[in-house]
């Protein structure tokens, strides 16, 4: 028999053992953890690339950020008057920027300075107050479905004292941010963070009244009794 042969890898009642296969189990082990261990670095590799692809600003991203604060800016500017001179503050400092962005030729760098001018545009206090405005329509919502739900007439007082209790709460945001005249951000984003606990404490109570409502909890919150 001459070397090289396949017949000298031959085992005796049974199948030929090529020897570019692992020769044991614990070769085998090895290959696989090799396999696994380079299969991950390829995978983190990717999300990692896949992550920095999509952190980096795109203009036409920004131009569509920038176009909804001013939408947001000129809707509170109505709504609430006593932050419109801190709104337009935060406006003055970051228009320039979006009009230096404006002249860039280099796409990168025009979408990195709209960026900037959307961070100092939106940045603190109109970011406050946004949250405002989207918790206030997301107990909106939670009124809608109390409405919505279709109850035994046992619950249906229960449900019209839940809701009375909600819109206390939003007619009460509502009324003091129309008020609100701060002298300062600071003074701004303090009031504007009271009016956001109110809010997420009303939603809790919201919340807990749908439960209560559907079928399980406990019993909804009623309307705070106005003061005579």
């Amino acid at each position: 028999m001459q070397p090289g042969d396949v017949r000298a890898n031959l085992v005796v009642g049974g199948p030929p053992h090529f020897t570019g296969f692992p020769r044991n189990l614990q070769e085998m082990t090895d290959m696989s953890d090799l396999f696994r261990a380079l299969t991950r670095a390829v995978v983190f590799a990717l999300g990692l690339t896949l992550v920095s692809l999509g952190c980096s600003p795109n203009a036409k991203n920004e131009q569509q950020y920038w176009d909804n604060h001013q939408k947001e800016m000129a809707e509170f500017k109505g709504k609430w008057p006593g932050f419109n001179a801190l709104l337009a503050a935060h406006e003055a400092k970051a228009k320039p920027i979006f009009e230096e962005a404006s002249k860039a030729t280099d796409e990168k760098v025009k979408a990195e300075k709209m960026k900037e001018a959307n961070e100092a545009l939106s940045g603190g206090l109109l970011a406050k107050i946004t949250e405002v405005k989207y918790k206030a329509e997301g107990i909106e919502g939670q009124i809608k479905s109390m409405n919505d739900l279709k109850i035994e007439k046992s619950k249906q007082e229960d449900r019209a004292e839940a809701i009375a209790a909600a819109r206390t709460e939003l007619d009460a945001v509502d009324a003091a941010m129309k008020a609100a005249k701060p002298a300062s951000e600071d003074e701004a984003i303090k009031l504007v963070e009271e009016q956001i606990g109110k809010l997420i404490s009303a939603s809790g109570d919201a919340d807990r009244a749908l439960t209560a409502l559907k079928g399980g909890g406990a019993k909804p919150a009623s309307a705070p009794k106005k003061k005579k």
